[in-house]
């Protein structure tokens, strides 16, 4: 396992970043569910920004392949990850949209 050190520069930047215009943003992770709206689908066409104003910092694939600062043709796979940066709220709504359509 890979271990992130952040030096004290990075960590200002970060309480700047998460701290924007009074409101408290936060990293978070989203996992797209099999049956999910957003299963398949390019970012551009999922519109992840515009339904929600979170900005997608990462994507991890199923397979664990890390990739930073997706483009918009990257692929939403069943079980990729996406780490976000947004308010908390809205962290929350796309986990519901990436979750199952299906309810047992």
């Amino acid at each position: 396992m890979a271990y992130l050190m952040l030096k004290p520069q990075v960590m200002s930047f970060l309480d700047i970043v998460t701290r924007f215009d009074d409101e408290l943003l936060e990293l978070g992770e989203v996992t797209v569910e099999v049956d999910s709206e957003l299963s398949g689908f390019m970012i551009k066409d999922a519109g992840i920004p515009q339904r929600t104003g979170l900005i997608i910092i990462a994507i991890r694939s199923p397979k664990g392949k890390l990739r930073f600062n997706p483009g918009p043709t990257e692929q939403l796979s069943p079980g990729s990850c996406m780490l976000v940066l947004g308010k908390p709220d809205k962290i929350e709504m796309l986990r519901s949209i990436a979750s199952s359509k299906k309810k047992d």
